[in-house]
C-alpha cells in the first residue's frame, strides 16, 4: 500500500492523478498512511487516528504482513501469535512511562532477546517457519478478523465511506519461500513423496510436463501439504495450458508456504466476509485480487516486482480499479463535463513525472 520500492509512484499517487483529470470540478487529495512491514495490529491505531481527520473515503488494502509482521505466527520480534486481547493490553501498557521503563528493563536483562534482533532482510525469518497445520495460523486469522472489524467500525463511526479490498499477490512467478512435507506421514511415505518429487522435477526440466504431472499427482495422494509440490505442479499445468488447474495449484502453494509473506486465500476470504457482515451502503467491496487477473491471467511478474510489491504497471492497474469504485460513489453533479475515459498509463506517468531513471 505504501508503494515500495518507489512510494512516489505507488497506487495512491496514480489514483490522485486519475481522479483529478477525470473530474476537474472536484478537488481530490489522496493521503497514504501506509508503512512498511506493519499489519492489522498497527493499522488499527492508525485507523483511529484517521477517524479524527474527517476523510471522505477510506481505502483499506491490507493483509500481506499478518503472519510475519508484529505479533504474527512467524514474526522475529516479540511474541508469536498471542491473542488480540494480550496484544492490545501490551501496547496500551507500553504507552505509559511505567510500561516503557519495564520494557527497557527487560531488554537490559535479556540483551540477546528477540527484540534486540537487527534487521537483516527476509532471511532472518528462516528459523520461524510455520507449518500449514500450525495452530498459530488460526490465532493470526482470529486476530486479523477482530482487528479488521474494529478498523471498519472506526471508519464508519467517523462518517467516512470505505472501499475494502482483497489483496492480490504474485502466484505464478514467486515460488514458496519454505516448504515442508507433512509431519503426519510415516518415514516410508515421506521417502516416497521425496522420491516422486525428485523424479517429477527431473522430468519437468527435460520438458516432459505430462510425466512430471503424473509424479506430482502420485505424491499428492499421500497428502504431504507441500508448497513446493503444488508450485511445481502448477508450473507444469501452465506449460500444458491448463490455466484453471494451474491457478489453483499456485494458490495452494501460497497457502501452504511455511514463510507466509503473502496474504493467503484465508485472509482474502476474511476480508470478503467482513464486507458481507457490515451490511451498509457506506462500505463498498473491491475484489482487487480478481480484478488484477483479467481473463484467465495468473498474476506474476507482469504486475509484481517480487512476491507482493507492485511494479509501475501493477500500481496503475490497481489505481484504475480503485478509481472506478470511487467514481461510482461521487455525487451526480461532479460527473457533468468529465472526460469520456480514464487517462492512459503513459499520460498518467507523464503527470507524475516518471522517468526512465525512476524505472531503473
Amino acid at each position: 500500500a505504501l508503494g515500495d520500492p518507489e512510494p512516489a509512484f505507488g497506487a495512491g499517487r496514480y489514483l490522485q492523478v486519475l481522479l483529478r483529470e477525470r473530474f476537474p470540478r472536484a478537488k481530490f487529495e489522496v493521503v497514504n498512511v501506509a508503512m512498511t512491514a506493519i499489519n492489522s495490529h498497527a493499522i488499527l491505531p492508525i485507523a483511529r487516528d484517521c477517524a479524527r481527520q474527517d476523510g471522505d473515503l477510506w481505502i483499506l488494502y491490507l493483509g500481506n504482513n499478518e503472519m510475519v509482521g508484529p505479533f504474527g505466527a512467524a514474526t522475529v520480534f516479540g511474541a508469536r501469535a498471542p491473542p488480540w486481547e494480550w496484544v492490545r493490553l501490551n501496547l496500551a501498557i507500553q504507552k505509559l512511562r511505567v510500561g516503557q521503563l519495564l520494557a527497557a528493563a527487560v531488554r537490559k536483562l535479556n540483551p540477546r532477546g528477540p527484540d534486540q534482533a537487527s534487521w537483516s532482510g527476509m532471511q532472518m525469518f528462516a528459523a520461524n517457519q510455520v507449518s500449514p497445520d500450525d495452530p498459530r495460523r488460526q490465532a493470526v486469522y482470529r486476530n486479523f478478523d477482530k482487528n479488521l472489524h474494529d478498523i471498519l467500525q472506526a471508519g464508519l463511526d467517523s462518517g467516512a465511506r470505505i472501499l475494502l479490498c482483497t489483496v492480490p499477490v504474485n502466484l505464478k512467478d514467486c515460488p514458496p519461500f519454505e516448504s515442508l512435507i507433512s509431519s503426519h506421514l510415516s518415514p516410508d511415505d515421506r521417502d516416497r513423496v521425496t522420491h516422486l518429487l525428485v523424479e517429477g522435477n527431473a522430468l519437468a526440466e527435460r520438458g516432459d510436463h505430462a510425466g512430471a504431472i503424473q509424479r506430482y499427482e502420485q505424491a499428492a495422494r499421500f497428502n504431504p501439504q507441500s508448497a513446493e509440490l503444488d508450485f511445481r505442479w502448477g508450473r507444469c499445468l501452465l506449460e500444458t495450458t491448463n490455466l484453471l488447474d494451474a491457478r489453483a495449484r499456485f494458490q495452494n502453494a501460497a497457502d501452504l508456504d511455511c514463510l507466509p509473506f503473502r496474504a493467503d486465500s484465508r485472509i482474502n476470504t476474511l476480508i470478503s466476509q467482513a464486507a458481507d457482515r457490515v451490511g451498509t451502503t457506506r462500505l463498498c467491496f473491491c475484489d482487487a485480487a480478481s480484478a488484477l487477473e483479467p481473463g484467465a491471467a495468473i498474476p506474476g511478474q507482469d504486475i509484481f516486482y517480487e512476491h507482493v510489491h507492485l511494479n509501475f504497471d501493477g500500481n496503475y492497474r490497481l489505481a484504475l480499479v480503485w478509481a472506478e469504485h470511487v467514481a461510482s460513489l461521487l455525487p451526480p453533479n461532479l460527473s457533468a463535463g468529465t472526460a469520456v475515459s480514464w487517462m492512459s498509463q503513459e499520460i498518467c506517468e507523464q503527470r507524475l513525472g516518471l522517468t526512465d531513471w525512476d524505472r531503473c
